[in-house]
């Protein structure tokens, strides 16, 4: 009994180089690396580089399709033992590793930023109906433990948040010496600002410490414009 021979589904010519098609010499020359996602083809990311940043990876220069953003989304994040507050992302298929990156790192992405906080506040939430607890409790993400906070402390700092606060702006950063970062920041409610350690703002305000080194970076990257010839 004769069987039909199995069709081979071809590159679509959208991605394929025809000039090197029709050269022998370069018969296997492909352009841009291809996935196949169902019954059609999709842009594959190249491998990104470890200190890159988060959403910069590196695909081929004449299509982008979905390669910017890789990162699926931020599973959690901490201050870890060197005094660092660093988030756990998970990156999208080709790429489904997990990898802890600092805020430098994400801070062109504040949406997934303030999906992340909106996502462990509905948390935040179920839990205090669980427990009975009134709902209108202000949201708060679990108070740094007494050994990591120590080890944050800094002469300088005027005051130390617990987190149930909410910030109205961050002005400005300062060189606390020793590789320590302290922020200028002004919450609502109180009357005076107050020097604070950045990796507190970053842990316990994720958002608006997204949004201010944003904007740091867009003002430095603005003034190298401007200054070069």
């Amino acid at each position: 009994m004769l069987r039909r021979a199995k069709r081979v589904r071809r590159l679509p010519l959208k991605y394929r180089d025809v000039g090197a098609e029709r050269s022998p010499s370069n018969k296997d020359k492909v352009t841009f690396k291809c996935v196949r996602v169902g019954h059609s083809f999709r842009a594959k990311a190249t491998p990104r580089r470890r200190s890159g940043k988060a959403h910069r990876v590196h695909c081929s220069p004449a299509i982008s399709l979905a390669c910017r953003y890789p990162v699926l989304k931020i599973l959690r994040h901490a201050v870890s033992k060197a005094g660092v507050t660093k988030f756990l992302l998970q990156w999208a298929p080709p790429d489904d590793e997990q990898t802890l990156e600092p805020i430098e790192n994400i801070h062109e992405s504040p949406l997934m930023v303030k999906k992340y906080v909106l996502g462990e506040e509905m948390k935040f939430r179920r839990r205090l109906k669980v427990n009975g607890v009134k709902p209108d409790t202000n949201f708060q993400f679990p108070k740094l433990n007494s050994t990591i906070s120590n080890k944050l402390n800094h002469p300088a700092e005027s005051y130390i948040p617990g987190g149930f606060e909410k910030v109205s702006k961050i002005l400005e950063e300062i060189d606390g010496g020793r590789g320590v970062k302290l922020w200028l920041v002004q919450f609502q409610g109180f009357e005076e600002t107050h020097f604070v350690n950045k990796q507190r703002i970053v842990y316990y305000f994720p958002l608006n410490a997204c949004l201010y080194v944003h904007d740091c970076w867009l003002y430095e990257k603005r003034n190298k414009k401007f200054a070069s010839p």
